[in-house]
């Protein structure tokens, strides 16, 4: 039961932001328990477990909890998006960020749950989740007794269907990725840059990132985990898409996902930024010309960008 009326983009915000813990008395909340969304007698918002649910006076929705597969940064955590110039030209212009979707990935694992040869074992286990799912639903629910054959059956059909969403997920998933670190990365100046003598790098932390896009509580953010794919599993829907391999482990990702199922025929989004929050600092590539550095203080100017621009704290001279 859901009260779309009172579900608004505020609730939601408040929702996600609190989506561990019971804010009335700050227990954590576990696997599979029930959660409640509502509003107090003073028509404050309050996110709360069966501990705590007396004090919810206008129901709005309740879920079955379930940890997220991410890891929120700190909010002071540094972020860095390195680019070209054409793409910082596209960033100020356009006041939005690009979200590719993630089937456009040179990765081939985007989304993936595994590799291909563990996967009658992921089946197995998850066509038995569902069959004991159907099972608790026929005594708690007072859903029609099915046979245990019926039963499996609904079962392996459902993991079809699942199967079939977690495949079409790849199309209607978008991603914008950033890198966390303290310090700048030679790395990343040579990944991401076609032309590293023209390469520019957005700093900025994770806090500022979150309010930029209004706290959309449509975009997750989160630090990618890097796994074996040969020894484990990913997770459920697009929770999948915050896995990568060890091999991309250097690469510090921190990415913002959403998924817009009536998008899928765009290879990507614009969505709308605001920059005087989101940039904290400018670098420049440390093998940059001066007529470069000029162009893109010019650029910023124009565009009333007012923020501090530095050349690399790559380009220093050693003593010995």
């Amino acid at each position: 039961m859901m009260n779309l009326e009172k579900y608004t983009k505020e609730a939601r915000i408040f929702e996600n932001e609190h989506h561990d813990n019971c804010s009335v008395c700050g227990r954590s909340f576990k696997d599979n328990e029930s959660t409640h969304l509502g509003l107090n007698e003073d028509g404050q918002y309050l996110y709360v477990g069966d501990c705590c649910q007396n004090e919810i006076k206008e129901l709005i929705v309740s879920h079955i909890f379930s940890k997220r597969e991410y890891i929120i940064p700190d909010k002071e955590s540094k972020l860095w998006r390195f680019m070209d110039i054409g793409k910082f030209l596209s960033l100020i212009q356009t006041k939005s960020l690009f979200f590719a979707r993630s089937d456009q990935f040179s990765d081939p694992f985007e989304g993936a749950k595994g590799v291909l040869s563990r996967e009658t074992e992921w089946q197995g286990f998850y066509t038995g989740f569902i069959f004991q799912a159907i099972k608790q639903a026929e005594v708690q629910l007072g859903a029609p007794v099915l046979t245990t054959s019926e039963r499996l059956e609904k079962a392996k059909r459902l993991y079809r269907d699942f199967k079939t969403s977690n495949e079409n997920e790849r199309y209607s998933t978008f991603i914008n990725c950033w890198h966390e670190n303290e310090f700048e990365s030679e790395a990343m100046w040579q990944l991401y840059t076609s032309n590293i003598n023209e390469g520019i790098a957005i700093q900025t932390s994770y806090e500022r990132l979150y309010d930029a896009i209004d706290r959309n509580p449509s975009i997750a953010i989160g630090r990618v985990n890097y796994i074996d794919f040969n020894s484990r599993y990913s997770a459920l829907g697009s929770d999948a898409f915050f896995f990568k391999r060890k091999s991309f482990e250097h690469e510090k990702e921190v990415r913002m996902i959403t998924n817009r199922r009536n998008e899928t025929n765009s290879f990507g989004i614009y969505i709308p930024i605001n920059l005087g929050i989101l940039i904290e600092n400018i670098y420049i590539s440390p093998t940059c010309k001066q007529w470069f550095e000029n162009v893109i203080k010019d650029v910023a100017l124009k565009y009333d960008i007012n923020k501090p621009i530095h050349r690399s704290t790559l380009n220093v001279t050693p003593f010995f």
